[in-house]
């Protein structure tokens, strides 16, 4: 829902939203006419967010005020994968295999600005930052189990090496600032460059007896040039960017779990 209004200073919106997920899907894992296994994923999920906004122009200076806060509950999610002991060279038989099952509660919160001066005709600045802070908690059970045999339905019963259960709590937080330069040379040329940092929260991954993966951070620069030509009938732009990752998050399969991990670094080099 989107609610604004406009006076003779500025202007204010505000945007509430809310999402509900309820999803449950089995496919088979192996992909043959044997049943050495089939996955069981259950994720259901609610989003709320609520961002407002503040905006006004006083003849060259521009500015932009927001603040954003967004809550989402993932419970109950998970996995259950029945598995044949022929996997391990045994018999045709199923076991309970893996198991995982929790919830995951994020609350974010995150408050920026936005400042632009035209210091002559078509030449403006612009600077602005944007601090974000978001907790993050973990409750969850997860176990390999070979030894009792899969019921459909039936209760999961604890084995040796199983955690049972595991809470954990972490918080990230970061600032972002962002600056850009622009001219428009006329009304069919423009000109620009940026740089700007970002940041990615990091989080946990259900059923990996892991920490907490880090936040990925990215610093970007980019530069162009935007023109129409012909009154408007050819539009051509030339653009150059470079984008530079810190811990940057990876999705990598670990034995039979997918788990996010941090790579050290990565760039990214372009033209368009």
């Amino acid at each position: 829902e989107q609610i604004s209004y406009k006076g003779d200073w500025g202007s204010i919106k505000s945007v509430t939203a809310y999402r509900k997920l309820d999803s449950l899907n089995r496919v088979d894992v192996d992909g043959t006419s044997t049943q050495l296994g089939f996955n069981t994923l259950t994720d259901n999920a609610e989003q709320f967010s609520q961002e407002l906004t503040a905006d006004g122009k006083i003849g060259r200076f521009s500015w932009l005020v927001g603040g954003q806060y967004f809550y989402e509950n993932i419970s109950p999610a998970g996995a259950q994968i029945p598995l044949s002991l022929a996997v391990r060279g045994g018999p045709l038989v199923l076991k309970d295999g893996f198991y995982s099952q929790g919830y995951q509660k994020t609350y974010g919160l995150a408050g920026y600005f936005q400042l632009s001066y035209e210091l002559i005709d078509g030449l403006t600045v612009t600077g602005g930052g944007r601090y974000s802070t978001e907790k993050k908690k973990l409750h969850d059970t997860f176990q390999l189990d070979f030894v009792n045999p899969y019921m459909f339905g039936g209760p999961i019963i604890p084995v040796a090496g199983g955690i049972f259960p595991r809470h954990l709590e972490n918080r990230f937080s970061r600032f972002t600032p962002t600056g850009t330069i622009e001219y428009k040379v006329n009304r069919d040329i423009f000109a620009y460059f940026t740089y700007g940092q970002g940041f990615k929260s990091g989080g946990y991954a259900f059923g990996v007896n892991q920490p907490a993966y880090q936040p990925e951070k990215i610093t970007s620069y980019e530069a162009g040039i935007k023109t129409t030509l012909v009154g408007g009938a050819v539009t051509a732009n030339l653009i150059g960017f470079h984008y530079d990752y810190k811990d940057l998050q990876v999705t990598q399969v670990r034995g039979t779990t997918s788990v996010v991990e941090n790579a050290a670094t990565a760039k990214v080099d372009g033209i368009e």
